[in-house]
């Protein structure tokens, strides 16, 4: 009698947990693709870290996704089909043995290795990027931490010549005005500086490391977009309400600090979330020219086989139809 109230409590309790993933995940995509508004100094775990993967596999993905790769090219394709075909008896000219099923495996085997090497390579440079460091506020001084470590709220310094780490906010520049100088050449190619300046009224707020330490002004802001020359946004200050700020106090992930000994800003996008990895178009495959010339043939000695048996099944059709008519 107990049995059906046991398997009755079970399934409710599998149906719970899997209506509290669903929601989760609801919840966490609507965050994601969703205007902005944190707490400067507060870390949002909610967003994802800054942690950036430019690989195509991993352990799980390899083998089906690089089989589908690898048999995306015609040419592959075309030899599978025949080494199927050589699998039949009465149309084999190998005795039913697949024999061009050899060749074809050390080609996809070879080509396979080669996406293994490429993939490593990007693999190692991905280490490379997300293990370098900047400062970040913790408690109440700076101390060093990874790129990859970074979330949303995080307040961090850059000294001159560093990268920023992510896409930010500027809080503070100690030169005149606010104004610093950054380089965009890994953004558009351009090596000419381009001033940018924390807004006037958020200087009082954050010029000495006690302020900034203390600071708990609101930063309301655009959701995730790939524009990299639009920003929209709004901060709290403690001496004129609430500002609005514009594309002229946000920094992007890539850019180098020039001509200016530091600056203060809080982190409003990570990871592939930052305008930098949103332009990144993803990598295509790639033919060399062997390759574009083997699909031509493949193409142009296909066509006749096609029509071939096209031909023949309606040769062998039309007199069954004829009969019956």
């Amino acid at each position: 009698m107990n049995q059906p109230q046991t398997n009755k409590s079970e399934s409710s309790w599998i149906s719970n947990v899997c209506r509290c993933l669903i929601a989760r995940r609801l919840k966490r995509r609507q965050l994601l693709h969703s205007d902005r508004q944190i707490q400067v100094g507060d870390k949002y775990v909610d967003y994802p870290n800054n942690r950036i993967t430019t690989r195509r596999y991993n352990l799980i993905n390899f083998i089906p996704k690089n089989l589908l790769l690898q048999f995306s090219k015609p040419a592959n394709m075309y030899f599978l089909i025949l080494g199927l075909l050589q699998l039949i008896p009465e149309i084999s000219n190998s005795n039913g043995k697949p024999t061009i099923l050899i060749p074809l495996t050390i080609v996809i085997t070879i080509s396979s290795i080669k996406e293994i090497v490429e993939d490593l390579r990007k693999r190692k440079f991905d280490n490379v990027e997300n293990s370098k460091l900047t400062l970040v506020l913790k408690k109440d001084t700076f101390k060093a931490a990874k790129w990859e470590d970074l979330h949303v709220g995080d307040i961090i310094r850059v000294n001159e010549s560093q990268y920023f780490p992510a896409d930010m906010l500027l809080l503070y520049s100690p030169a005149p005005k606010g104004v610093c100088y950054i380089e965009t050449k890994n953004l558009d190619g351009e090596t000419n500086l381009k001033p940018k300046h924390a807004h006037k009224n958020l200087s009082c707020d954050f010029d000495t490391l006690e302020k900034i330490a203390q600071a708990k002004n609101i930063f309301s802001y655009e959701k995730p977009n790939d524009y990299l020359y639009k920003f929209v946004g709004s901060i709290e200050t403690s001496t004129k309400g609430t500002v609005a700020l514009g594309e002229q106090n946000f920094v992007l992930r890539g850019c180098s600090l020039k001509n200016t000994e530091y600056v203060i800003g809080v982190v409003a996008y990570t990871g592939h979330q930052n305008k930098i990895m949103l332009n990144a178009i993803n990598s295509k495959v790639k033919f060399s020219k062997l390759e574009r010339s083997m699909n031509n043939k493949v193409y142009r000695s296909a066509h006749l086989p096609i029509f071939s048996l096209s031909f023949c099944v309606y040769i062998g059709c039309y007199p069954i139809s004829s009969q019956r008519t």
